[in-house]
């Protein structure tokens, strides 16, 4: 468990399903992101699964709780596969965007990630046209390396982006410890 001032991120849980599957499926969240689960047993196998590769050591998920809220509101997670680069990949509710929420939340993982797992790279896609969640990749410290077609194996243009604990100390992040 992470708290953070306005929220507490925990491993996704089975009971987390419903309020997930009713955030996450609306158009205005879905409009960026690699479709979620249709229905609320998807959203449950998901959690399983998430839950699994936790014990294995390859994925970790964290439900976003804001204060004072027993139900997960969005989430983030850092897939960590053997032979695959860690990967980062989150997502919230839309009554909650613009509230500084995600972006405290992604701070919070991307410090467990270099901290805890001892992770030194993560990367992350965004979707060229979600033009918000570049600019906070950016202000993060990520470094764009590649814009990517859409394809096969995604549906709309990409960047592909890079974050170091290096490149978040040269944007200006207090680092664990208390260290700029």
């Amino acid at each position: 468990m992470l708290a953070l001032p306005d929220a507490t991120l925990r491993e996704v849980r089975a009971s987390d399903a419903h309020s997930l599957f009713a955030l996450l499926t609306a158009p205005e969240v879905t409009r960026f992101i690699a479709p979620p689960a249709q229905t609320l047993k998807g959203f449950a196998q998901f959690i399983a699964w998430s839950c699994a590769k936790r014990a294995a050591g390859e994925h970790v998920c964290f439900g976003i709780l804001p204060r004072g809220s027993s139900a997960a509101v969005g989430l983030i997670q850092i897939c960590a596969a053997p032979g695959k680069p860690p990967q980062l990949g989150g997502v919230l509710g839309s009554a909650f965007w613009g509230s500084g929420l995600f972006r405290a939340s992604v701070d919070a993982v991307l410090d467990f990630a270099f901290h805890e797992m001892g992770l030194t790279r993560v990367s992350a896609f965004s979707a060229v046209a979600n033009t918000r969640g570049n600019a906070a990749l950016r202000k993060m410290g990520a470094v764009l390396k590649a814009r990517l077609p859409a394809g096969p194996e995604r549906s709309a243009d990409e960047y592909y982006w890079v974050l170091t604990l290096g490149d978040r100390r040269r944007a200006g992040y207090r680092i664990a410890g208390g260290r700029p």
